[in-house]
């Protein structure tokens, strides 16, 4: 099975490793739906500070990693 870095941290995480809070978002979705998911940003890490990453299946594979 073939998995993005998030859904690959949502897997850890499910398996009790220690990864911090995340939340995957689909690029289409966010520029759709941008405010919705701002809040819903805004919301779960209320004052925290936040990392943004990329999460795509063509960055990292067994031949390249970006």
């Amino acid at each position: 099975m073939t998995r993005t870095k998030g859904q690959m941290l949502l897997f850890l995480k499910s398996k009790k490793f220690n990864v911090p809070n995340l939340l995957l978002i689909n690029l289409n979705s966010f520029l759709i739906n941008k405010e919705f998911y701002i809040k819903k940003i805004q919301k779960k890490f209320k004052n925290q500070k936040i990392a943004i990453r990329s999460s795509s299946l063509d960055e990292d594979n067994l031949k390249t990693t970006n």
